[in-house]
């Protein structure tokens, strides 16, 4: 097994707002390997989206998924067993391909027959920070959440 493949990982991306009761679902998540997903809203191009099969495993995730088809977005959360890490970690070294989004790698893991359980966030406020506009709606989300905060002590 590789060094990296020796921990389990959680992988967050770096441009998302988030409640934590949203890391809370997806670390208390019984599946070992699982992102979480945004089912509510509207499914734009610009959305990683994902497909699921009957038992919750991820089949498919991308771009070109059609909101149609979709049951959801991912919002740029995982968790992955210390296998499924390494396992990850192996392909990523084997990419030659360095333009693309990383769920490319997700979907060779899925390929492969790992599970990726897909954990719904259901109403818990989640968003992408891509634009200043993007920007502008998640200090709105951020100000009513830390408001929340302080009413509820």
């Amino acid at each position: 097994m590789t060094q990296a493949g020796r921990h389990d990982l959680l992988l967050l991306d770096s441009d998302i707002l988030f409640a934590d009761r949203i890391l809370d679902l997806l670390l208390d998540h019984p599946s070992r390997d699982a992102l979480v997903m945004r089912t509510s809203g509207v499914l734009g191009d610009e959305e990683i989206k994902v497909e699921r099969d009957a038992r919750g495993c991820i089949r498919r995730i991308g771009k070109e998924i059609g909101a149609a088809s979709a049951a959801g977005e991912s919002i740029g959360m995982e968790k992955f067993s210390a296998s499924t890490a390494a396992r990850l970690h192996d392909i990523l070294g084997e990419r030659k391909e360095r333009n693309e989004f990383y769920e490319a790698s997700f979907q060779q893991l899925i390929e492969a027959g790992v599970c990726v359980t897909g954990v719904d966030a259901g109403e818990v406020p989640c968003m992408e920070i891509d634009t200043p506009e993007d920007y502008a709606v998640a200090r709105g989300i951020a100000d009513a959440l830390d408001q929340r905060i302080k009413t509820s002590r």
